[in-house]
């Protein structure tokens, strides 16, 4: 009986951390007052976290953060901040919970082309 209760919290435990999903710092530069957001549990299709920021008078406003869908390009730990195509825009996306806290110091040269997130 004992064994049985042990696998039973054990499949249970296992299934738990199979669903749930990832947790990303959350920022909507719209959301104004104490009850605005910071931080977002993900969709589990959501195993991404982004960054996106504004460059105003040559120093960034972050716009949004919150979960991003799959993306190949999105493989390292931590932020990298790309130029975006258009504009003057820096977005990240990363693998790990909380990996989007960071702001933009370290940037690269690449641009990162608009892929579908959320």
């Amino acid at each position: 009986m004992e064994r049985k209760l042990l696998m039973l919290l054990a499949t249970i435990a296992v299934q738990f951390l199979l669903t749930e999903g990832r947790t990303c710092n959350y920022y909507n530069y719209r959301c104004v007052g104490q009850g605005c957001k910071t931080v977002k549990t993900c969709d589990t299709d959501d195993q991404k976290c982004y960054s996106l920021y504004v460059t105003v008078h040559g120093r960034p406003q972050v716009l949004l953060k919150g979960c991003w869908k799959q993306d190949n390009a999105c493989s390292q730990t931590g932020c990298v901040f790309r130029k975006r195509d258009q504009g003057p825009t820096l977005f990240c996306c990363c693998f790990g919970d909380y990996c989007n806290s960071s702001s933009p110091t370290q940037i690269s040269n690449q641009t990162h082309a608009a892929a579908s997130g959320k």
